[in-house]
């Protein structure tokens, strides 16, 4: 869902209906990318309305987040990592930008971006910008560094939940 079209009264009946897990999308951290790159005009404090909204039904919260953005910098990646920190769903999809021929962002970019090093789901830069290296070390260390982090806070919920429950009949 985009957090500019987040209805805190539709979330109240989708959680009646059984929902629970809701992906509300960042897509970058950085405005500019949103709004110059993607064509949306949703602000940073937007997504986080959003996230708290849905955190106070008790859902369960999905970020996405788009790294290798035509023009996208250094400074942006960052950026999108600090954010997706910030807003801290309660699990990330963190993805590759992928122009598809037909939609606009190809269009857009299509004679700047570098189709000999492209193969599916794999990152197109423009040569001016970051190398196609450059992307992947921040998509690993985003990676990395969130996800894992992520991970093991799951999973020790789950190894806590899964003891007290073997045990729960004993007591």
């Amino acid at each position: 869902m985009r957090a500019d079209l987040y209805d805190h009264e539709l979330m109240k009946l989708m959680y009646a209906a059984g929902c629970r897990v809701v992906t509300i999308t960042i897509e970058s951290g950085s405005e500019r990318i949103r709004r110059m790159v993607l064509g949306k005009s949703i602000s940073n404090e937007q997504i986080l309305a959003a996230y708290d909204g849905a955190r106070s039904l008790g859902l369960v919260i999905q970020g996405t987040l788009l790294l290798g953005n035509p023009t996208e910098t250094e400074a942006d990646l960052d950026e999108s990592i600090a954010f997706l920190r910030r807003a801290d769903p309660d699990y990330a999809g963190i993805l590759m930008m992928t122009p598809i021929p037909g939609t606009e962002i190809y269009n857009t970019y299509r004679d700047r971006i570098r189709w000999t090093e492209f193969r599916d789901f794999e990152i197109a830069r423009q040569p001016e910008l970051l190398g196609r290296s450059d992307v992947r070390l921040m998509f690993h260390q985003c990676r990395d560094n969130v996800l894992l982090e992520r991970f093991h806070q799951i999973r020790a919920e789950y190894d806590y939940n899964v003891r007290r429950h073997r045990w729960a009949h004993l007591t």
